[in-house]
């Protein structure tokens, strides 16, 4: 990745946000990453990883949001997505993510308020419609939304 990335971003956040190579902390401009953070593994995980490491922390400060789910004690390599294997994880594992959820819908927009998020980034899959109710909730509160849409092939 090229230095100078910034570019990339100027169009959704304050341009003085880019100005210079090393930003203050406090002044930096918050975007919040939505998506599954570890103990998750995959490819979204690590992306998201990788871009809170990367130089673009030098003038952005990244705010996990976490979608991550109870971990599946019953691993199965093949054919371990979908409601197969919501319904394999047992009834415990089912209410965990069902109360999860209930709970990030309330608590996102004070979430986004109280740390004045700028920018919200939504790492969309075919695996939950979690993301895309958030997603669209950012876009209907009127909050600048980058959205990225990820397909599996399975």
């Amino acid at each position: 990745m090229k230095r100078g990335g910034c570019s990339a971003i100027r169009a959704i956040v304050p341009r003085d946000a880019c100005a210079s190579a090393r930003t203050p902390h406090d002044e930096r401009a918050r975007i919040l990453l939505v998506g599954p953070m570890p103990p998750t593994k995959g490819g979204i995980t690590t992306f998201m990883l990788n871009l809170m490491a990367s130089y673009l922390n030098e003038q952005f400060e990244f705010v996990p949001y976490r979608t991550t789910r109870p971990p599946n004690v019953i691993v199965i390599v093949i054919d371990n997505w979908g409601y197969a294997a919501v319904l394999r994880g047992g009834l415990v594992r089912i209410v965990q993510g069902i109360l999860l959820t209930i709970g990030r819908f309330i608590s996102f927009r004070s979430f986004v308020m109280s740390r004045r998020i700028e920018l919200v980034q939504c790492f969309l899959d075919a695996s939950t419609n979690e993301k895309a109710t958030l997603a669209r909730r950012s876009f209907i509160a009127g909050w600048k939304l980058c959205a990225g849409w990820r397909w599996g092939l399975r």
